[in-house]
């Protein structure tokens, strides 16, 4: 298992995807449900933790895509069942 976040990175991912909220013309506008799903993650104590193992998700990953859910490892998985 990698290692888990900082509290100073949480914070800054929390910022972040508030802000990405905040920049949404309308709630119901996509990405929206995606940061709220995140900034609860956040809220629960399981952000940055893949929703399918268990183990973290890589940090690189939490930087590009601060919505993602999946680690690599099963992301590539979910995309070989898909054909992509």
């Amino acid at each position: 298992m990698s290692q888990s976040l900082s509290s100073r990175q949480l914070q800054s991912f929390r910022v972040e995807l508030e802000e990405l909220l905040a920049e949404e013309p309308g709630s119901g506008a996509p990405g929206c449900e995606d940061c709220r799903s995140a900034l609860a993650r956040l809220d629960a104590g399981v952000f940055g933790v893949c929703t399918v193992c268990g183990e973290y998700i890589e940090i690189n990953r939490l930087v590009a895509s601060p919505t993602e859910t999946y680690c690599l490892s099963c992301r590539t998985a979910a995309e070989r069942k898909r054909g992509c």
